[in-house]
């Protein structure tokens, strides 16, 4: 996946760089980065968020998110944030630049 320790801190320093990188918001970054994981999982079904999400709903892709969440090491709080965050349960968010 990266060269990011896999862990919480880990995760969250690879998210808030390819935000940065990519002019992404968190929920653009963490689909990304699900549609390479379920690439990985089920290359023969050639899954995307939207593919999956469409063949077997909600309830499965969120229980393959978290599987995603656990290939990190993220710990129960972090992994229920951007869980809420992937299912649409709580508001996405971007980066901001102050200056």
């Amino acid at each position: 996946m990266t060269t990011c320790d896999l862990d919480s801190a880990g995760l969250a320093e690879f998210i808030i760089t390819g935000m940065r990188d990519n002019d992404e918001t968190l929920l653009e970054c963490l689909v990304r980065e699900m549609d390479y994981f379920l690439s990985c999982r089920y290359p023969l079904k050639k899954y995307t968020c939207e593919k999956f999400y469409l063949a077997n709903g909600a309830t499965f892709l969120e229980s393959e998110f978290r599987k995603f969440m656990i290939e990190w090491n993220v710990n129960t709080a972090d992994e229920n944030f951007y869980t809420d965050i992937f299912m649409g349960r709580k508001n996405d968010m971007g980066l901001s630049n102050i200056s």
